[in-house]
């Protein structure tokens, strides 16, 4: 016995068919081609967008390497310049040692006659003769009070006296970091030795500002 409800009508059946067939031939005509393209195309551009990524990240890996490359010899230029710079500092103070004692031991008759007076504390004060100062060498220095007391080199700076102007950059140099300079004329030294000390007393005995450190604290 046939059951009405699950009979097929052959003429939807076949109907059917053929609508499924057209909208799946209009849909690869005009719809599915685009789709696949459109898929292909992005799927393209991911791949692109992997391989720029894939080489920008070799770029800044390579880029690393360099730079620490780069910051690793620029260290160790830097150090050698250092080490060089020291060198020469070294050197270079060291000479001044060996002038300064050269010329304790070859002193000009000024000198002579004023470390006559000066030394063993005749002024009050302690004073070393020929000290290194920075670049310079000065006659006598009194460290305590920051009192430097030069002879000869007095005559015009701005004129064609090469002393006088390298005295007086000198003294220029060592006021400028707080030194009290006291310079004399070595024919006022062996002609009037009194006139001098007496100078060198009233300076000392002057209330003066010690230099200051960085940090505003006095030395």
């Amino acid at each position: 016995m046939n059951n009405p409800l699950v009979q097929v009508d052959p003429g939807l059946y076949v109907w059917t068919i053929l609508t499924f067939l057209v909208l799946l031939t209009l849909l690869a005509k005009f719809a599915w081609g685009p789709l696949l393209a459109a898929m292909a195309a992005r799927q393209d551009a991911i791949r692109k967008s992997l391989d720029e990524a894939r080489q920008a990240k070799q770029e800044l890996e390579r880029l690393n390497v360099e730079s620490a490359r780069i910051l690793a010899q620029a260290r160790i230029e830097a150090e050698a310049i250092l080490s060089a710079t020291r060198s020469d500092a070294t050197q270079f103070r060291e000479e001044l040692k060996q002038q300064a004692r050269a010329m304790r031991r070859n002193p000009t008759p000024a000198q002579a006659a004023l470390w006559e007076r000066l030394k063993d504390k005749q002024c009050g004060f302690t004073f070393n003769r020929e000290v290194v100062m920075g670049s310079a060498i000065v006659d006598f220095a009194a460290k305590t009070r920051w009192l430097v007391v030069e002879t000869g080199g007095t005559g015009d700076p701005g004129g064609e006296d090469a002393e006088a102007t390298l005295a007086a950059l000198s003294d220029r140099k060592l006021s400028e970091v707080g030194v009290r300079v006291l310079r004399f004329a070595e024919e006022q030294v062996l002609g009037d030795i009194e006139v001098v000390v007496k100078a060198i007393k009233d300076e000392l005995q002057k209330p003066f500002e010690k230099p200051r450190t960085a940090k505003g604290a006095r030395r």
